[in-house]
């Protein structure tokens, strides 16, 4: 991999509520970010087991020889011989501690817009210890919200691009869209939202819209149309959100958070509530911390590196597809169909995507929003090595198609056989780099696993963009035409990627 692959990791911590929390979180020089996990689970009972997962700054020093940048009581990288491989901690609680005594002020909540300026001047002392001109940064939770409000108010109301600092930027469990409850009809959002106990009005429509929106004054209204999840201050195309699908084992306050906020969610975060529009998305069969946490997990981290360090983009749709909506019958009946995406990576334990009934979060086309899917996104994967030539890589796509009747938005119990779909089956896809100086920069070949396990068929490559860009349709198998109809096809398109 090409030194210029690496760029200074910028970490920024989530939400402490309680003083305790704050003190336990500047007790750590890392932040959280050393934290490891040793339950998984992998079993078929769905039973935990142990699995080591050493924690995302351990494994980026042996993974990548990154180096963090503390030197007693500052952060630099004097003395490092690689500074753009080094991790930075921005430690924006030390303000709210009331454990130091050196004469800082101490014990005093920052806002969302001064942590975000406090970010901007760590970002700017990184540039200058390092002399790397962008950082990639990472975040959990609200320090997502912070990082927003560094690219979307703070920068523009200084004249600045965000992409000027910021090259890539990771997001775990964000409250994107706020923090809304499954419970109360919206009372719980109003009580926060006006008590605004230990800040937590930042998770709602309010406060978002100021620290989200440049030159806004405070108490501004947010108007009818802003929706937090759209964000175009900085690049879509150079952001990923890890989404968390496990709500059963967050054990904060002791299940009552994921009551509150229900079962399609990370146990804090609602699931739809996680995710920017346009960015690239990982949802994972994490929650939103502690022993089965996202941050300090194997999948996290694996979709992690492979979108800082890998070096090609492999992105899957599903076009020409049509499904039949009959018009509508039975006293009202109406019908939606869920498809179901999982995403595995040959000889990693684990799945890097999934989308499933069982996690709560199908794709769901229905009769109101299937014309704005004619092409649907299934995921994109980035491929370690896959400029290197000889470097193979094999992956599946799981699909499922599920369809399920409705009246008045209740589903119709009757007739209906519960997780039986139309079709599914596994596509499994090969891509080898050739050897520099051969007419194609590709080879790949596909299989389903229907008919073969082992990738068997060659798949014709179309070389765009002077050879960056290699594009191939891999027709549904004819077990798939009921469901699907005969033209649809799975379009995969490999680009360069860093």
């Amino acid at each position: 991999m090409p030194s210029d692959s690496f760029r200074p990791i910028v970490y920024v911590r989530g939400y402490a509520m309680t003083q305790s929390e704050v003190e336990d979180t500047v007790d750590d020089p890392f932040y959280g970010f050393n934290q490891g996990a040793t339950h998984y689970r992998i079993n078929q009972d769905g039973h935990a087991t142990f699995f080591a997962f050493e924690s995302p700054i351990l494994r980026l020093v042996t993974d990548y020889g990154y180096s963090d940048a503390f030197l007693g009581s500052r952060q630099t990288a004097e003395g490092v011989t690689e500074s753009q491989r080094t991790v930075w901690i921005f430690r924006f609680y030390d303000e709210t501690s009331r454990t130091f005594e050196d004469g800082r002020p101490r014990g005093r909540r920052l806002t969302i817009e001064e942590a975000a300026k406090s970010l901007y001047e760590f970002i700017l002392h990184v540039q200058t210890e390092t002399g790397c001109d962008r950082v990639y940064l990472v975040a959990h939770s609200m320090g997502g919200l912070v990082c927003r409000c560094l690219t979307e108010k703070i920068i523009p109301d200084n004249g600045g691009q965000s992409s000027q600092l910021i090259d890539k930027f990771v997001t775990f469990g964000t409250p994107h869209g706020g923090i809304e409850f499954e419970v109360g009809h919206g009372v719980l959002e109003r009580a926060r939202d006006w008590l605004g106990i230990a800040d937590s009005d930042n998770f709602g429509r309010q406060r978002m819209y100021e620290f989200l929106t440049p030159g806004t004054r405070a108490t501004a209204s947010p108007p009818a149309r802003f929706d937090p999840r759209s964000a175009n201050a900085f690049p879509n195309e150079r952001t990923l959100c890890i989404v968390g699908t496990n709500a059963r084992d967050y054990e904060v306050a002791y299940g009552l958070s994921r009551f509150s906020v229900g079962p399609q969610s990370d146990g804090l975060v609602q699931i739809e509530n996680a995710y920017l529009y346009g960015a690239h998305q990982a949802f994972i069969h994490r929650c939103h911390s502690g022993r089965f946490g996202m941050v300090n997990s194997e999948e996290g981290y694996q979709n992690l590196r492979r979108f800082l360090f890998g070096d090609v983009q492999a992105k899957a749709t599903l076009t020409d597809f049509n499904l039949p909506f009959d018009p509508l019958t039975h006293g009202g009946r109406d019908k939606a169909y869920h498809f179901e995406v999982e995403i595995g990576i040959k000889s990693l334990p684990m799945l890097l995507h999934q989308r499933t009934l069982n996690h709560f979060c199908p794709i769901t086309l229905n009769r109101q929003n299937v014309g704005m899917h004619r092409v649907l996104p299934l995921f994109t994967n980035f491929l370690l090595d896959g400029k290197m030539p000889g470097h193979r890589e094999v992956f599946s796509i799981y699909i499922a198609v599920h369809e399920h009747e409705y009246v008045n938005g209740y589903p119709v119990v009757a007739g209906h056989m519960a997780r039986l779909p139309l079709w599914s089956d596994y596509l499994i896809v090969e891509i080898e780099r050739q050897p520099l100086g051969a007419d194609l920069t590709y080879a790949a070949k596909y299989s389903w696993a229907s008919l073969n396990r082992s990738p068997d068929t060659p798949m014709p490559l179309i070389l765009l963009d002077g050879g960056s860009r290699a594009d191939a349709d891999v027709p549904v198998p004819e077990r798939a035409y009921a469901a699907l109809g005969p033209t649809a096809k799975v379009h995969l398109e490999t680009r360069d990627w860093n």
